[in-house]
């Protein structure tokens, strides 16, 4: 099951990509930007969606893994290393290539610009940090699910990012989450099990 979402997640990300790209979405984004837009809250909204910071999201994978490392899941570390820099690689390549009608250019780390915005990192992010805290406090995951749902609407109602950014973020997380989840499922399955010697 678990490839099996891989590729509709996948599936479903490059048909919103699609969508974005040939202006199919602009009057849901333009709606949302027009109507949903709260701005007088913005202050409170970049509070709650700060954890998403790229500076932030890094210092709690740097975290977590060292955790991880600690008891013995060397491995799960370096696949959440993994999971991320694709996700920063997917997110990049379609910034430089969907073209996107509501945002301002990005000034990354007066590095370079992006000139589009989608998909959104921030909502990417905040999905991943819930599979970041269930790998290491199992407990702490509906409360992080639930963070992490205000969180990407806060991403949205603050103008960070127009709704199909929002969701195009969200589908490359949950593409990214779906890999770990089948990448687990397969560590447990291999190596086979020795079986039991017949008497």
């Amino acid at each position: 099951m678990p490839p099996m979402r891989i590729g509709a997640f996948a599936l479903s990300f490059v048909a919103v990509a699609a969508l974005v790209h040939l202006g199919a979405t602009d009057s849901v984004d333009r709606f949302g930007r027009e109507h949903l837009q709260a701005e007088s809250f913005d202050t409170a909204l970049d509070w709650l969606s700060t954890p998403a910071n790229p500076l932030i999201y890094a210092a709690v994978l740097a975290a977590v893994c060292a955790t991880l490392v600690h008891r013995g899941r060397a491995r799960e570390a370096m696949l959440w290393v993994a999971v991320t820099a694709t996700g920063v690689v997917i997110e990049v390549l379609g910034k430089l290539s969907i073209d996107t009608r509501f945002n301002d250019p990005d000034h990354v780390f007066d590095l370079f610009t992006l000139q589009n915005a989608f998909p959104s990192g921030h909502a990417m992010r905040s999905v991943l940090l819930v599979g970041l805290a269930a790998a290491v406090l199992p407990a702490t995951r509906r409360l992080a699910a639930a963070w992490a749902a205000v969180a990407c609407i806060a991403i949205l109602i603050g103008g960070i990012h127009v709704a199909s950014e929002v969701v195009g973020g969200i589908l490359v997380a949950a593409m990214l989450l779906a890999a770990m989840a089948s990448d687990r499922l397969t560590t447990r399955r291999w190596p086979p099990q020795p079986q039991p010697a017949r008497s």
